[in-house]
């Protein structure tokens, strides 16, 4: 069956077992409308129900059974399970739904804007293939050279972000996860409480990250050169991956929010693992290094701190966790020969500076320690 220009096709069923390509193909041709049409070919080989040519329009398409080919343009379709959809050069896709077992698949020259993948439900974007305003439940990848924007990644989620892949501005909200492959490229991601962002090595993080109470993890080069981590709300959670060089800025670390760095064995006792902050000139930002074990990483932070703001504990993996308080923070512990002399001066009950034994005389010599401000 064939819709040409100026005619008009509506509720009409395509439906015939698997592989019944012939018997049942219903095309709308350029100047053609179809309205609520129903494609269902069966399961088994992926026939095409319904092609849209360019020029021609298809609204309200339900697919449960096949594909629907899109070379114009097509709203409202929703794909159900065994059913499919095909964006192709110069073909547009708008609101649809992708229920579980459905499948929407975005070619190069393709667009698909406003539509839903439900829990179960996948979205293929490959090179060339564009998405914008996308909400995820099931799962959405993105191939080399395909881009997505203002997508939204809702509970049980998942976002894959593929070598040469590009997605901007999206957002991760709880129970969501985004993950970024090495050649990937993020830019203006938010991640909300409970949601998550992985940044393999060699993926890239550009124009920032707002962490609204989020955990983001970004692994060795995974973030361009002054952009910028921004925590907002409380409860953000930063990971440096070992190895990680974090090229980026902090801004808004507070209560409740912190950034791990899984590099570094964490020190219980602090003698060899110790927190400092210098602050610039000007006083609007600094630099926050952590050493521990002859290894150091740094981190510029914007905003106004003091090494006492700072905690030092567990990431529970082995890793150190570095926090914000308001005061009483990081106290490293005093050298060992200090601690000696120390314990010299309780057991000869000699009065502080009194003279102590030649064996920790070297004492005097020790450096001194600045107080935390």
């Amino acid at each position: 069956m064939t819709v040409g220009s100026g005619g008009v096709a509506s509720g009409v069923t395509a439906q015939g077992q698997s592989g019944e390509v012939d018997e049942s193909l219903m095309e709308v041709s350029a100047g053609g409308i179809a309205r609520g049409t129903v494609v269902d070919l069966g399961r088994g080989p992926a026939p095409v129900g319904l092609l849209i040519d360019p020029g021609g329009v298809a609204s309200g398409t339900i697919i449960s059974g096949g594909y629907e080919e899109v070379y114009g343009v097509a709203s409202g379709t929703v794909i159900s399970k065994g059913g499919g959809e095909k964006i192709y050069t110069g073909g547009a896709s708008y609101q649809d739904l992708v229920s579980s077992g459905g499948a929407l698949a975005v070619s190069a020259g393709g667009l698909a804007s406003g539509a839903v993948a439900l829990s179960g439900g996948g979205l293929t974007v490959t090179t060339g293939g564009r998405i914008s305003s996308t909400g995820v439940s099931g799962t959405l990848k993105l191939s080399s050279g395909a881009s997505a924007s203002a997508t939204t990644v809702y509970k049980g989620g998942k976002a894959y972000i593929s070598s040469g892949g590009t997605a901007t501005a999206t957002t991760v909200v709880s129970g969501g996860a985004l993950y970024v492959d090495k050649g990937g490229v993020v830019s203006a991601t938010a991640v909300s409480a409970g949601g998550v962002m992985t940044v393999s090595s060699g993926g890239s993080v550009g124009a920032g990250v707002n962490l609204l109470g989020g955990a983001a993890t970004l692994n060795a080069g995974a973030i361009d050169s002054g952009a910028v981590v921004s925590f907002a709300g409380s409860g953000g959670n930063l990971a440096i991956g070992s190895g990680g060089v974090f090229s980026g800025q902090v801004t808004g670390l507070g209560t409740g929010d912190k950034l791990d760095l899984g590099g570094f064995a964490y020190d219980a006792s602090h003698a060899l693992e110790s927190v400092a902050f210098v602050e610039a000139t000007g006083g609007l930002s600094g630099t926050l290094t952590l050493s521990s074990g002859g290894k150091t990483e740094s981190v510029t932070l914007l905003g106004a701190y003091a090494t006492s703001n700072f905690t030092l504990g567990t990431d529970k993996h082995g890793g150190t966790i570095v926090g914000w308080v308001a005061s009483g923070g990081f106290a490293p512990a005093a050298p060992a020969v200090l601690q000696f002399a120390a314990a010299v001066a309780a057991f000869t009950g000699a009065a502080p500076g009194a003279a102590l034994p030649l064996a920790a005389t070297s004492a005097a010599h020790a450096p001194l320690l600045a107080s935390p401000r």
